[in-house]
């Protein structure tokens, strides 16, 4: 294909008129003033050529370049709708060249005349939250005047009044003010070893702090081939998740305000809101630990305790605090319900961990000794969860006997013994993964 300086604008109008490949180039556009090669015939005022593997492409090449004479930028026939070319009723040429096809198109100068009222008074469907629409109108009239006064001045050589655009700029830089992008997984979308991500990117929109619906976003990847979209908006609740090809490695995104479509080519004025997405790989240093059957009222929870402790001493980093609502979610969850409620705490905890040890157990009386002696019996089972899977990686049980002075220190003594025989299968489990 031949590469040209249009290509930026090229795939712009491509994925706005839904041709389905951007690999055609495109020629400068031919203006009055300039000299004219093979003119399409003696009333043609503007002039464009593109090139493309199939005659399609080519024509939408030239479409893009001629939209650039014409308007000014591309942009503008994306923000309004304009009947720039129509085709086989226009001039247009179809020529087969070494790099495939070029087509040319051309507008009477009428017809040139008429593009420019048709961006002037065209209708145009504002884009983005309901409680922008009114701000963001107003930019649009503005700008659209004064677009279409300055494409006469330089194609008729006519003098008009442009008319101010300052009080609608104001406007809607006040508007977008406060515009956050927020990812539903903050430190990082967890992936497995391929680097397929195990949940798909979710990113929240808020405006002021407030969440806020059909805010046009724009997508783009290191690896664009690994995106199934470029573009998405948010839903009521400010939500837009990324759709991505099945089987791919997550790249970094890159996500933005779609401000072209809000606003067209005077976008960079405006205030941006941009986010970054990385890829995290799942390990275990995001852990916690939850007692689903065990736990003595009044008091904290020994065996838990003991085995955070040993735990995090072998390296394997600080626990993370369940919130009680979860921990009493889980408690409750029948025993083959537990994996779908750990993968919902995952989501609902946006990342903060990748496993979960859900600890049961309980301690009785075993006999009496002399000396105020007492013996105690527990058994327990700890069972790790993989919170994005929600499945079991490792289950340990174990059942064991301690002795102390009354119930009270019987009881404490067997606590201790026990966390401390969970405690080696789980470090065995988690420092082998």
């Amino acid at each position: 294909m031949r590469a040209t300086s249009h290509s930026a604008s090229i795939l712009l109008a491509l994925v706005l008129s839904g041709c389905p490949g951007a690999s055609g180039g495109s020629a400068p556009a031919v203006v009055p003033g300039e000299t004219e090669p093979a003119s399409l015939g003696p009333d043609v005022f503007v002039q464009s050529t593109g090139v493309g593997a199939t005659e399609d492409e080519a024509y939408m090449a030239a479409r893009v370049a001629l939209a650039e004479a014409v308007l000014g930028d591309p942009a503008w026939a994306e923000l309004v709708a304009v009947d720039l070319h129509r085709r086989n009723e226009d001039p247009q040429r179809v020529t087969s060249v070494a790099d495939g096809v070029e087509v040319a198109l051309g507008l009477t100068r009428a017809r040139v005349s008429v593009a420019i009222s048709d961006l002037e008074n065209g209708e145009r469907a504002v884009q983005g939250p309901m409680i922008w629409r009114e701000p963001l109108q107003a930019y649009v009239r503005a700008h659209v005047a004064a677009q279409a006064c300055e494409r006469r001045r330089v194609l008729f050589e006519v003098e008009c009044e442009t008319g101010q655009t300052e009080e609608a700029d104001a406007a809607v830089v006040a508007t977008m003010e406060g515009v956050d992008l927020v990812s539903a997984y903050p430190d990082g979308v967890p992936v497995d070893a391929e680097g397929r991500p195990l949940r798909e990117p979710v990113v929240f929109a808020l405006w002021r702090g407030v969440p806020v619906p059909d805010l046009p976003l724009r997508i783009g990847a290191e690896q664009p081939e690994a995106l199934a979209q470029s573009r998405l908006s948010s839903d009521a609740q400010g939500r837009a998740q990324v759709a991505l090809v099945q089987g791919t490695a997550l790249p970094p995104i890159q996500i933005r305000v779609d401000t072209e479509s809000l606003l067209g080519p005077h976008r960079a004025d405006l205030p941006q809101a941009e986010l970054r997405i990385e890829p995290r790989a799942v390990g275990t240093s995001r852990w916690a630990v939850v007692v689903t059957r065990g736990t003595t009222k009044g008091r904290g929870d020994e065996v838990a305790r003991v085995l955070r402790r040993r735990v995090e001493s072998a390296g394997l980093g600080a626990p993370v605090d369940l919130p009680p609502r979860d921990t009493e979610s889980l408690r409750a969850a029948p025993l083959d319900r537990q994996g779908a409620r750990v993968a919902a705490i995952g989501d609902a905890m946006s990342g903060s961990i990748d496993l979960l040890l859900v600890l049961s157990y309980d301690t009785r009386f075993a006999s009496r000794m002399g000396g105020g002696r007492v013996w105690y019996e527990a058994e327990g089972t700890v069972r790790i969860f993989d919170v994005w899977t929600g499945q079991v990686r490792a289950e340990s049980s174990t059942t064991v006997r301690a002795n102390g002075v009354g119930d009270a220190g019987a009881d404490t003594a067997v606590r201790k013994k026990l966390a401390e025989a969970l405690a080696k299968p789980v470090l065995a489990s988690l420092q082998g993964g």
